[in-house]
């Protein structure tokens, strides 16, 4: 993972990189009224910024949210 400070002038931003853990969860119902549940387990990264003048970004795998 890359961490550190980078960039110049307004650009300038210190990175962190770390790996983070989701779990999904989710449930299924059979004609006969079995219930199935389901856990997956899976990775992603996370690399939060945070830049010169005080704001800070966490990017993710998961699409952001339009205004």
């Amino acid at each position: 993972m890359l961490n550190g400070v980078f960039g110049e002038g307004k650009d300038r931003h210190i990175a962190h990189w770390r790996s983070v853990k989701f779990t999904d969860h989710w449930e299924e119902q059979e004609e006969d009224g079995t219930k199935i549940l389901h856990d997956r387990e899976r990775f992603s990264h996370e690399l939060t910024l945070v830049f010169a003048d005080g704001e800070t970004q966490i990017l993710t795998h998961e699409k952001k949210d339009s205004p």
